[in-house]
Protein backbone atom coordinates (compact mmCIF):
# COMPACT_ATOMS: atom_id res chain seq x y z
CA UNK A 1 0.00 0.00 0.00
CA UNK A 2 1.34 3.28 -0.94
CA UNK A 3 0.22 6.80 -0.80
CA UNK A 4 1.51 10.15 -2.15
CA UNK A 5 0.18 13.79 -2.68
CA UNK A 6 1.97 15.33 -6.08
CA UNK A 7 0.51 18.49 -6.55
CA UNK A 8 -3.66 18.71 -5.77
CA UNK A 9 -3.53 14.96 -6.50
CA UNK A 10 -3.53 11.82 -4.43
CA UNK A 11 -2.09 9.01 -6.22
CA UNK A 12 -2.99 5.47 -3.71
CA UNK A 13 -1.27 2.22 -5.01
CA UNK A 14 -2.23 -1.13 -3.65
CA UNK A 15 -0.86 -4.15 -4.43
CA UNK A 16 -0.66 -7.88 -3.49
CA UNK A 17 2.33 -10.02 -4.13
CA UNK A 18 0.83 -14.13 -4.30
CA UNK A 19 2.49 -15.86 -1.76
CA UNK A 20 3.53 -15.92 1.70
CA UNK A 21 7.17 -17.12 1.58
CA UNK A 22 10.45 -14.52 2.04
CA UNK A 23 10.68 -14.45 -1.73
CA UNK A 24 7.16 -12.86 -2.00
CA UNK A 25 8.00 -10.29 0.84
CA UNK A 26 10.92 -9.44 -1.16
CA UNK A 27 8.94 -8.69 -4.32
CA UNK A 28 6.42 -6.99 -2.48
CA UNK A 29 9.35 -4.35 -1.14
CA UNK A 30 11.02 -4.52 -4.98
CA UNK A 31 7.16 -3.21 -5.99
CA UNK A 32 6.74 -0.33 -3.20
CA UNK A 33 10.43 0.92 -4.48
CA UNK A 34 9.48 0.59 -7.97
CA UNK A 35 6.20 2.79 -7.74
CA UNK A 36 8.17 5.05 -5.10
CA UNK A 37 10.75 5.62 -7.18
CA UNK A 38 8.51 6.67 -10.39
CA UNK A 39 6.29 8.68 -7.64
CA UNK A 40 8.91 10.99 -6.19
CA UNK A 41 10.17 11.99 -9.69
CA UNK A 42 7.45 13.15 -11.53
CA UNK A 43 5.04 15.85 -11.34
CA UNK A 44 2.54 14.19 -13.75
CA UNK A 45 2.01 10.91 -13.71
CA UNK A 46 -0.37 8.10 -15.70
CA UNK A 47 -1.78 5.45 -13.77
CA UNK A 48 -2.45 3.35 -17.03
CA UNK A 49 1.00 3.75 -18.20
CA UNK A 50 2.44 2.91 -15.43
CA UNK A 51 0.90 -0.19 -15.40
CA UNK A 52 1.90 -0.58 -18.47
CA UNK A 53 5.53 -0.30 -18.17
CA UNK A 54 5.69 -2.42 -14.68
CA UNK A 55 3.62 -5.20 -16.62
CA UNK A 56 6.34 -4.83 -19.69
CA UNK A 57 9.52 -5.04 -16.79
CA UNK A 58 7.98 -8.04 -14.97
CA UNK A 59 7.30 -10.06 -18.47
CA UNK A 60 10.75 -9.26 -19.44
CA UNK A 61 12.98 -9.89 -16.27
CA UNK A 62 13.72 -13.73 -15.77
CA UNK A 63 12.48 -13.69 -12.08
CA UNK A 64 9.93 -11.31 -11.88
CA UNK A 65 7.80 -12.96 -14.41
CA UNK A 66 7.50 -16.11 -12.49
CA UNK A 67 5.70 -13.48 -9.57
CA UNK A 68 2.10 -12.99 -9.51
CA UNK A 69 0.73 -9.66 -8.83
CA UNK A 70 -2.60 -7.60 -8.82
CA UNK A 71 -2.47 -3.98 -8.34
CA UNK A 72 -4.82 -1.66 -8.08
CA UNK A 73 -4.26 2.20 -8.35
CA UNK A 74 -5.91 5.33 -8.07
CA UNK A 75 -5.11 9.15 -8.79
CA UNK A 76 -7.65 11.70 -6.38
CA UNK A 77 -8.45 14.99 -7.75
CA UNK A 78 -11.23 17.25 -5.90
CA UNK A 79 -13.35 16.51 -8.51
CA UNK A 80 -12.89 12.83 -9.23
CA UNK A 81 -11.14 9.23 -8.53
CA UNK A 82 -9.28 7.86 -11.91
CA UNK A 83 -9.02 4.05 -11.09
CA UNK A 84 -6.74 1.71 -13.18
CA UNK A 85 -5.95 -1.73 -12.33
CA UNK A 86 -4.01 -4.90 -12.92
CA UNK A 87 -6.34 -7.93 -12.38
CA UNK A 88 -7.09 -6.73 -8.74
CA UNK A 89 -10.69 -7.36 -7.12
CA UNK A 90 -13.32 -4.54 -8.43
CA UNK A 91 -13.39 -1.78 -5.87
CA UNK A 92 -17.10 -0.90 -4.40
CA UNK A 93 -18.85 2.02 -4.03
CA UNK A 94 -20.90 2.01 -0.62
CA UNK A 95 -24.17 4.21 -0.76
CA UNK A 96 -27.18 3.89 1.08
CA UNK A 97 -26.59 0.32 2.86
CA UNK A 98 -25.73 -0.56 -1.33
CA UNK A 99 -22.90 -1.17 -2.54
CA UNK A 100 -22.01 -0.35 -6.19
CA UNK A 101 -19.34 -2.43 -8.63
CA UNK A 102 -16.77 -0.35 -10.14
CA UNK A 103 -16.29 -2.44 -13.47
CA UNK A 104 -12.14 -1.77 -13.82
CA UNK A 105 -10.38 -4.53 -15.15
CA UNK A 106 -7.25 -5.08 -16.54
CA UNK A 107 -4.63 -8.14 -16.87
CA UNK A 108 -2.18 -9.52 -14.34
CA UNK A 109 1.10 -7.41 -14.28
CA UNK A 110 3.60 -9.43 -16.19
CA UNK A 111 1.38 -11.58 -18.53
CA UNK A 112 2.85 -9.79 -21.98
CA UNK A 113 5.36 -7.06 -23.04
CA UNK A 114 2.99 -4.59 -24.06
CA UNK A 115 -0.28 -4.98 -21.70
CA UNK A 116 -2.90 -2.32 -22.11
CA UNK A 117 -4.29 -1.07 -19.25
CA UNK A 118 -7.64 1.51 -19.02
CA UNK A 119 -8.82 4.12 -16.88
CA UNK A 120 -12.07 4.26 -15.09
CA UNK A 121 -13.34 8.08 -13.50
CA UNK A 122 -15.81 7.44 -10.96
CA UNK A 123 -17.51 10.40 -8.45
CA UNK A 124 -18.11 10.05 -4.68
CA UNK A 125 -20.71 11.89 -3.31
CA UNK A 126 -20.89 12.95 0.17
CA UNK A 127 -21.11 10.10 2.40
CA UNK A 128 -20.40 7.75 -0.09
CA UNK A 129 -17.48 5.65 0.65
CA UNK A 130 -14.78 3.80 -2.04
CA UNK A 131 -14.01 0.42 -1.13
CA UNK A 132 -10.70 -1.35 -2.24
CA UNK A 133 -9.44 -4.79 -1.17
CA UNK A 134 -7.20 -7.87 -1.70
CA UNK A 135 -8.73 -10.89 -2.74
CA UNK A 136 -8.25 -12.34 0.82
CA UNK A 137 -11.21 -10.59 1.82
CA UNK A 138 -13.72 -13.39 -0.16
CA UNK A 139 -11.73 -16.09 -1.46
CA UNK A 140 -12.35 -18.20 2.13
CA UNK A 141 -15.96 -18.36 0.57
CA UNK A 142 -16.53 -20.24 -2.40
CA UNK A 143 -19.49 -19.91 -3.45
CA UNK A 144 -20.37 -16.15 -5.33
CA UNK A 145 -23.92 -15.74 -3.80
CA UNK A 146 -22.18 -15.83 -0.46
CA UNK A 147 -19.66 -13.73 -0.97
CA UNK A 148 -22.32 -11.47 -2.20
CA UNK A 149 -24.30 -11.67 0.86
CA UNK A 150 -21.06 -10.77 2.68
CA UNK A 151 -20.47 -7.77 0.68
CA UNK A 152 -24.20 -6.45 1.29
CA UNK A 153 -23.71 -7.02 5.02
CA UNK A 154 -20.22 -4.83 4.69
CA UNK A 155 -22.31 -1.91 2.97
CA UNK A 156 -24.92 -2.55 5.71
CA UNK A 157 -22.38 -1.96 8.19
CA UNK A 158 -20.98 1.44 6.36
CA UNK A 159 -24.55 2.43 6.32
CA UNK A 160 -25.17 2.43 10.35
CA UNK A 161 -21.46 3.62 10.94
CA UNK A 162 -21.96 6.65 8.35
CA UNK A 163 -21.66 9.29 10.57
CA UNK A 164 -18.65 7.72 12.51
CA UNK A 165 -15.14 7.97 11.60
CA UNK A 166 -13.56 5.63 8.65
CA UNK A 167 -11.65 4.24 11.47
CA UNK A 168 -14.87 3.35 13.55
CA UNK A 169 -15.68 1.84 10.14
CA UNK A 170 -12.52 -0.24 9.09
CA UNK A 171 -12.80 -1.44 12.87
CA UNK A 172 -16.46 -2.77 12.63
CA UNK A 173 -15.58 -4.21 9.24
CA UNK A 174 -12.73 -6.05 10.59
CA UNK A 175 -14.78 -7.33 13.53
CA UNK A 176 -17.32 -8.97 10.82
CA UNK A 177 -14.89 -10.33 8.82
CA UNK A 178 -13.38 -12.07 12.15
CA UNK A 179 -16.84 -13.47 13.44
CA UNK A 180 -17.25 -15.03 10.08
CA UNK A 181 -13.96 -16.04 8.44
CA UNK A 182 -13.35 -18.39 11.15
CA UNK A 183 -9.99 -19.77 9.02
CA UNK A 184 -8.70 -17.42 6.56
CA UNK A 185 -6.46 -18.63 3.17
CA UNK A 186 -4.76 -15.52 2.42
CA UNK A 187 -3.89 -12.56 4.06
CA UNK A 188 -6.19 -9.36 3.48
CA UNK A 189 -6.24 -5.71 2.58
CA UNK A 190 -8.57 -3.42 2.49
CA UNK A 191 -9.00 0.56 2.56
CA UNK A 192 -11.56 2.77 3.02
CA UNK A 193 -12.00 6.19 1.02
CA UNK A 194 -14.21 9.01 0.89
CA UNK A 195 -14.57 12.41 0.01
CA UNK A 196 -14.06 15.15 1.75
Amino acid sequence: NLEKIIKNKTIIVLADVMGHDIQSKLFAHSFSGYFKGLLEHTDEINLAKVLGSLSSDMYADPLLSNTFLTCIALEITDQHINIVSAGHPCPLIFKQGNYQTINVTGQLAGLSLDSHYETVTVNLNQEDKLFLYTDGLLDWMKDKSEQASFLGDLSNIANTTKHHSLDVMSDQFLEYFNSRCKTPIDDMTFLLIEKK
